[in-house]
């Protein structure tokens, strides 16, 4: 049996699976109770399935992709919550939630549009 070569990665995206890492595994300390070993849901308290970017990857365009990753736009919630609040009302609603918790500062772009 043949067998396809698995594709190179770029450097470009080795930078990009660095930072993102990095980045989530700040997230899951961050959403961490002190008393507790596993990350919690911002909305719901219950144990984290997901890290998730509340505003996608895609609207912070091919230049800035590295703002992405940035603390304030990465939460934990359960699966459920994540797939939920994959529309603009959710959006908004979990950028409110990062706000009142963590005093996060959403008025330049790509956030401004949703708070």
């Amino acid at each position: 049996m043949k067998r396809t070569p698995l594709r190179k990665i770029s450097e470009y995206r080795r930078r990009e699976l660095r930072l993102l890492s990095k980045a989530q595994a700040e997230v899951a300390r961050r959403d961490t109770p002190d008393d507790e070993r596993d990350p919690r849901s911002v909305m719901s308290g219950r144990k984290a399935d997901d890290i998730a970017h509340i505003i996608p990857r895609s609207a912070f365009g091919r230049k800035n992709k590295h703002l992405c990753h940035q603390l304030k736009n990465m939460c934990c919630l359960t699966r459920e919550e994540h797939k939920a609040t994959e529309n603009p009302a959710g959006r908004t609603m979990l950028l409110r939630i990062m706000q009142r918790r963590h005093g996060y500062d959403y008025s330049d772009e790509p956030w401004r549009g949703y708070v």
